[in-house]
Parts: structure tokens; C-alpha cells; sequence
């Protein structure tokens, strides 16, 4: 059986039950923690109206009720804003949601409007795979930085219901239309069958087609909203796809790491670094400098989509190089190729 018959059976099966036993509508319940004293005007407020109606009482005590909502909204807000940046980030991000709608769009030299949702997708597509870079199959003469080979994945039921346990719960969109929450809440019956699957991929060097397929989503980061230049893709791939990619990405991170095949002057991509901590660096350089008298000489680079233009060839011949196995290079090689939007 080939790796994408395993992997449809295990689809078909998921999707047959999600059809079966998951409900198709969801109601949501906020339960609202209101305080001693709101509760107290609620229930005083209540009582006055079954008696006197809306007398002067009953509208004085709605108006302290109303007052002491509002207070509570506020020390709800204030608690949230001061409670780390995670829960800062994620109630702006709630409160301003902004307008994802793509407005009629122009490209190029193109003097037609494109009105149409499918118009757009046409434009878009073409927009995006024009700086898919195509190499000339010139790799550079370097010999391997290290002696031995990288040790081969090993995938084990307890890491990937681990993986599956800690998705986020949310009825996403996935190509293969099998959400994250499912995968959440099903973890432990699916730690087996996806294990089997992930090291079968791993030993044929291959990925499931459907794996490749991906849904990209336009996303607006600068200018005029009617330019797709200004747009750049977001790729909702499989989910369980990603929690392969996070395996086999801890296992080359640790690799490179534990044999120095990093710059220590890499920050981004790396667990406990991130653009601050290179902020920082940097800055501690610019003081120590002025300090002691000393010149200092920055040159900022900005390459224009450089994740779009990484030739494919180039980037496995770097990690053939780094001693990564021939079996982890040809799954990479898999993944990054032949893919769809």
C-alpha cells in the first residue's frame, strides 16, 4: 500500500465520523463573572420592578446597576491588558478585526478592473508564482562541513499525541478538511495510525499528495489595497501535516545545534531567540561603542520575498553539506516539491 493510499483510507475514516457524530452548529455560551455588588442591584432592580413598576426607586437603582456594569467591563478590560502580552495581543486582535475583503484589484499595465472572486484568484495566482524562482542547476563547488551523517527521525505514538494534545481548538480550514480540534479531542486514538503513516512517509522519502496541496489566503501588508503586489500568500496547509513538520523540525534543529552547523549570530527560527534578542545585541554593540570612542558601521539588506526565491536544489545540496541523511533530504526534497494552491 503507498503512502497516499494509508493516508486516504485514514482520511475517508475521519471524515466519516466527523459527518457521523460532530455536530455541524455551535452555540457559544460566555458566561459572564459578574461582581457581589452587580449581582445585589440585579436582584434589588428585579424586585423593585415587580412592585412599583418603573418608579423613581427602580430607576435609580437600574442607573447604579448600569454604573457598577460598566466598572466591572473596565476592571475586566484593565485585568486583561495587564495579564502579558499574549492576552494583550489576542483582545486588540478581537477588538479590531479590520476588513479582509479584497476590493477590485488592477495588475500591472493592465487597464481592466477585475471585479470578480474568480478573476482575483486567477490574478493572484499569477501574481504569486511569478517569483517562484527557477535555478540554473549551478550548485556551488563546497565540500561537507562535518564527517558523519545526521541520525534518522524516530517517530513514537507518545510525541505525537503530545503534538495533537496542544493544537489550538479551533474549527480551522485545512485542505483536507480535517479541523485541528478534531485532531485535539481524538489525540489518543490517532497517536498509532499517524505513527505508522509518519514513519512510512519518512522511509519511502515520499508525503502524501494531498500534503502538498495547499489554500492561500491573500493577506494585505502595505499600499493600495487594489495592487496585488501589496498582498503576500498565507498557505493553510494540512494539519496533519504540521505536526510531522514539528517533529522532523525539532530532530535538524537539535542536529545542527548540538554539531555548531549554526551561526551564533543567528536569531530568527531558534527557541529562546527571537528579532529582540538581536535588538538587543545590536544595541549593547552601538553603547559599548559610543562608549569607548569607537566608530560603528550597520548595512541593513531587505531581500524582496526571499522565502518565495530559495532555490529548491541549492537549499538540499546546503543540507547534503550539513551531513543530513539521505533519508531526511529526500522527504524534504519531497515536501518542498511539486506543490499546489
Amino acid at each position: 500500500m503507498s503512502i497516499d493510499e494509508m493516508f486516504d483510507d485514514l482520511r475517508g475514516i475521519i471524515l466519516e465520523l466527523i459527518e457521523s457524530f460532530v455536530p455541524t452548529e455551535t452555540h457559544r455560551i460566555h458566561n459572564i463573572i459578574y461582581s457581589k455588588e452587580t449581582k445585589q442591584l440585579l436582584k434589588k432592580k428585579l424586585l423593585i420592578w415587580k412592585k412599583a413598576g418603573n418608579s423613581d426607586e427602580y430607576k435609580h437603582v437600574s442607573a447604579l446597576f448600569k454604573r457598577s456594569l460598566v466598572k466591572s467591563e473596565e476592571e475586566r478590560i484593565y485585568k486583561r491588558l495587564n495579564s502579558g502580552s499574549k492576552n494583550f495581543f489576542g483582545f486588540m486582535k478581537s477588538k479590531f478585526k479590520g476588513n479582509s475583503d479584497i476590493p477590485a484589484i488592477r495588475y500591472k499595465s493592465n487597464e481592466n478592473i477585475i471585479m470578480s472572486d474568480e478573476g482575483k484568484a486567477e490574478i493572484f495566482g499569477d501574481c504569486f508564482s511569478e517569483f517562484f524562482n527557477i535555478d540554473k542547476d549551478i550548485l556551488p563547488a563546497t565540500g561537507n562541513l562535518i564527517s558523519k551523517f545526521s541520525s534518522d527521525v524516530i517517530f513514537t505514538p507518545e510525541n505525537i499525541e503530545l503534538l495533537l494534545y496542544k493544537l489550538k481548538g479551533r474549527n480551522n480550514t485545512s485542505p483536507d478538511s480535517i479541523p485541528s480540534i478534531f485532531l485535539k479531542r481524538a489525540c489518543t486514538p490517532l497517536a498509532i495510525p499517524l505513527c505508522i503513516i509518519f514513519t512510512e512517509s519518512y522511509r519511502v522519502g515520499r508525503i502524501p499528495k494531498s500534503w502538498k496541496e495547499a489554500i492561500v489566503m491573500p493577506l494585505h501588508k502595505k499600499g493600495s489595497r487594489s495592487d496585488p503586489l501589496n498582498y503576500r500568500p498565507i498557505s493553510l496547509t494540512s494539519n496533519i501535516c504540521k505536526i510531522m513538520e514539528k517533529l522532523i523540525r525539532k530532530h535538524l534543529v537539535q542536529y545542527l545545534s548540538e554539531n555548531n552547523l549554526l551561526s551564533e549570530k543567528q536569531f530568527g527560527f531558534l527557541n529562546q531567540r527571537s528579532t529582540i534578542s538581536q535588538l538587543i545585541a545590536y544595541q549593547n554593540k552601538l553603547v559599548f561603542n559610543s562608549l569607548n570612542g569607537l566608530d560603528t558601521h550597520s548595512v541593513y539588506i531587505d531581500f524582496q520575498r526571499a522565502f518565495d526565491t530559495v532555490p529548491l536544489n541549492k537549499l538540499i545540496h546546503k543540507l547534503e553539506t550539513f551531513g543530513i541523511s539521505p533519508k531526511l533530504r529526500n522527504w524534504l526534497h519531497s515536501f518542498v516539491t511539486d506543490r499546489k494552491f
